[in-house]
């Protein structure tokens, strides 16, 4: 073999030993980030309410290393915990998840949107191909969740009452796989109410039009799950280009949370980018840095929307 090519083809013997290393040695859990996100017209009672944002699961098996992951969280109790889709790879594991998220035991409600891997499955294992992509038994899942305390919303708004203050969690179909009526469900709101938007890929944030919305949280992206250094994120698996892969960001002037997720699909490892649940903190914009309950103490990165710059622009991804 001629030498440069035997250089290259060490380059690339040592590049895939380093991938391999870090899908092995990789931790079965996942990280806690914590970004602290101020909202303009947040009551005071409201101010230092913690959000939970679990998201892209994609559990396989009872011993997926995602559901490792959500024991760790077990007895976090945040104020609300949203499940913002994308939970299981099969219907049957969707109670696994279910279970899990109600030890984490938030105070004051959990609630889920569908992603579009929810939607449909790929035959399994010893299963004929010929099936090709079927629909999942969405009223079982469903039933698996409430079972557990949590609360799906299909272009839906459930309402809380807080320390005596309102907040609204408005949750839509995932874009992708099924109808998000966004005009629908924001006629069942109220806009002087604290809203905040659940849906599954961050599509969704570019499709709220006019309405008033404080917060959007979205997952799907896994954060690119494929980082090369220098490079970024390969894909986000988007139609609308992002400012960034995951992370707080402002779209349409709105900020909104993207979760690099906990999970894995396509291939069983990430690489540039670990497993996350977000823990976001909301406060008010004039809020001293000690306002509010102190956030869970947990390793990962903390963000504060206060010092993340303008919001930037976007642009739809030419295909």
């Amino acid at each position: 073999m001629p030498k440069p090519l035997r250089g290259l083809a060490i380059l690339a013997g040592v590049a895939a030993a380093w991938v391999a290393g870090h899908a092995l040695l990789r931790p079965a859990g996942a990280q806690l980030t914590r970004i602290t996100v101020p909202i303009a017209r947040l009551p005071q009672a409201l101010s230092g309410l913690t959000v939970l944002v679990i998201s892209d699961l994609h559990v396989n098996s009872p011993k997926s290393r995602a559901l490792d992951a959500l024991d760790q969280l077990a007895g976090l109790r945040p104020d609300v915990l949203v499940a913002a889709g994308d939970l299981a790879e099969a219907g049957r594991w969707v109670s696994y998840v279910a279970r899990r998220l109600a030890a984490i035991a938030p105070v004051f409600g959990s609630f889920a949107v569908w992603g579009n891997h929810d939607h449909f499955s790929w035959p399994e294992p010893g299963e004929p191909a010929w099936l090709g992509e079927t629909a999942r038994p969405l009223p079982a899942m469903r039933a698996a969740l409430e079972q557990a305390g949590v609360h799906l919303l299909e272009n839906a708004v459930a309402r809380l009452t807080i320390r005596g203050a309102p907040l609204q969690v408005v949750g839509l179909n995932d874009v992708r796989a099924a109808p998000d009526d966004v005009e629908r469900t924001f006629a069942d709101t109220d806009g002087s109410m604290t809203t905040l938007v659940v849906v599954h890929s961050p599509d969704g944030a570019f499709e709220l039009g006019t309405h008033r919305v404080d917060l959007v949280v979205c997952g799907h992206t896994h954060g690119g799950q494929i980082v090369p250094p220098m490079i970024g994120a390969l894909r986000t698996a988007t139609r609308c280009r992002l400012p960034k892969a995951h992370g707080l960001m402002h779209i349409d002037g709105r900020p909104v949370v993207v979760s690099a997720g906990i999970g894995t699909v396509g291939v069983p490892f990430r690489f540039g980018v670990p497993s996350e649940a977000v823990l976001i903190r909301l406060i008010r914009p004039d809020a001293a840095p000690a306002e509010g309950r102190a956030a869970v103490p947990a390793q990962g990165s903390t963000v504060d929307a206060r010092t993340a710059g303008p919001p930037p622009g976007h642009a739809p991804l030419v295909s």
